[in-house]
């Protein structure tokens, strides 16, 4: 769903030593740039008889990689959909 990146954000970004039972990839010396390509619809289209309410775009996820590459070193893309694979 929509959270699948916040998720995957915070499992990279975890501070280490925080008595949480996570430590991030990043050690403690990583800065998240959030980078949105979904565009939430308030009625989504239904695929595969379920509405899907994080679609995304070619257009919007390149343009989102190449502002993210003119400021930052690495690129994670993280995407999840809730629709059977084909």
């Amino acid at each position: 769903g929509c959270n699948h990146g916040t998720t995957v954000a915070g499992v990279i970004a975890a501070t280490r030593g925080n008595n949480k039972g996570i430590m991030g990839i990043g050690g403690n010396f990583i800065k998240i740039i959030p980078v949105n390509i979904s565009k939430f619809d308030s009625n989504p289209p239904i695929i595969n008889g379920e509405r899907n309410y994080c679609p995304y775009e070619n257009l919007a996820a390149s343009e989102g990689v190449r502002w993210a590459a003119d400021r930052t070193d690495v690129i994670n893309m993280s995407f999840s959909s809730d629709a059977p694979l084909t």
